[in-house]
């Protein structure tokens, strides 16, 4: 299958969000568009990101760097907090390029 172009990006993933952690921007059951991001050094922050880590699996959050790695912050964060990514557990970042709403 060819990749779909989203405003010039490749989407390199379409992710379903399992839970409301991005609620109000996004539901359990969107789908997201993601395209794949070489350089960490290009991460915006406070924009949103899917990040592929060793422990938990792909992860979409807001992400701030830190010394350390990033401080990934949901929208719904009285439900779900902030916690910290480590370098270390980072396997590849992607930029949220789009949303598919049923």
């Amino acid at each position: 299958m060819s990749p779909v172009a989203v405003a010039d990006l490749p989407i390199s993933v379409w992710h379903r969000m399992t839970s409301n952690c991005m609620y109000p921007y996004c539901f359990a059951g969107d789908k997201i568009a993601l395209t794949e991001i070489p350089d960490k050094n290009s991460i915006i922050p406070g924009d949103i990101y899917g990040v592929d880590t060793i422990s938990n699996g792909l992860v979409v959050r807001i992400l701030y760097p830190i010394e350390s790695g990033y401080r990934a912050h949901a929208y719904n964060n009285a439900e779900y907090p902030d916690f910290i990514i480590p370098h270390t557990d980072i396997i590849r970042i992607f930029r949220k390029v789009g949303l598919f709403r049923i």
